[in-house]
């Protein structure tokens, strides 16, 4: 069994010394709301954008701020908690649990989290391990990477036909089921939340992109990726030959194809540690 590493600081640090890595990207790269605009959380410093929805929009600018960079809040989607189509009495005869993202754990009815606390929990990385714990999970495992990674994980740790709740959103990548069940581990998909688009009219993202000087903008899903990708092939968004964007994975970089791949990079590892220091790499802070 894989030893987990330790997840990123949620103080606001900076990234660790280990972390600071990131590669260029050569891989070839519902419900609409119209808030205000961006959220602004230092006045001086470059200005990033971060797309990720909240709460951990608020995060990653935090950690941002303190490493002397300008984050502005802009989601491009918004979580929001749907019904299971199970309840707690039936997961009795569940040998673990599965999860791969901490909105999981922030969505599912509190119930069947309490009913689910004694059984072994799996995440695909080390943030939402201890996400779980902030829940009362005491078993949890992480397999620190992605989605093959956490696949490898189970087959090194699950008997043949063992029966796992995958605790997921409505919209999924990685095939995770579909993989487990290639090894003889089934999977009860029980869908808690629900990820769904912001939109925002094409002057208010121009002004935010003109008045406050961006020079990057940060991803951590395929799915913010891709909607912005949309605004930048509706011509939405005017793109600059100084601004650079920061993926996740190979996965969410994909989903900016419209996007010369000189102006994306792609974090080392799949976290938020490297993927703040890609940004550190490209626009390094006096004194940081």
């Amino acid at each position: 069994m894989r030893t987990p590493s330790r997840s990123p600081d949620p103080s606001g640090a900076p990234p660790t010394s280990d972390a600071r890595r990131a590669k260029r990207f050569v891989n070839g790269p519902g419900r609409t709301s119209s808030p205000p605009g961006p959220s602004i959380m230092a006045q001086t410093g470059p200005a990033i954008l971060v797309t990720r929805p909240q709460p951990g929009a608020d995060s990653t600018a935090a950690r941002l701020s303190a490493m002397g960079y300008r984050p502005l809040v802009l989601p491009l989607t918004e979580v929001t908690p749907v019904p299971p189509a199970l309840g707690p009495a039936e997961t009795a005869a569940l040998d673990g649990v599965v999860v791969t993202s901490g909105n999981a754990l922030r969505h599912a009815p509190p119930d069947l989290l309490a009913s689910l606390l004694e059984k072994p929990l799996f995440t695909v990385g080390d943030a939402t391990m201890e996400e779980a714990r902030t829940h009362g999970f005491t078993d949890t495992r992480s397999a620190a990477g992605d989605v093959d990674d956490l696949v490898r994980l189970l087959s090194e740790t699950q008997k043949p036909f063992a029966r796992l709740l995958y605790l997921c959103g409505r919209r999924r990548t990685g095939d995770l089921d579909r993989k487990l069940a290639e090894l003889g581990i089934r999977t009860v998909v029980a869908e808690v939340y629900a990820t769904d688009k912001v939109s925002y009219t094409a002057h208010k993202l121009n002004a935010i992109f003109r008045d406050q000087d961006v020079v990057g903008a940060i991803f951590h899903s395929a799915f913010s990726a891709s909607l912005f990708r949309q605004y930048v092939d509706t011509k939405s968004v005017q793109l600059t030959d100084k601004l650079f964007f920061f993926a996740l994975s190979n996965r969410v970089a994909r989903s900016l194809s419209s996007i010369p791949q000189s102006c994306i990079h792609v974090a080392a590892v799949p976290t938020e540690d490297a993927l703040l220091a890609s940004i550190a790499e490209v626009f390094p802070v006096v004194g940081n």
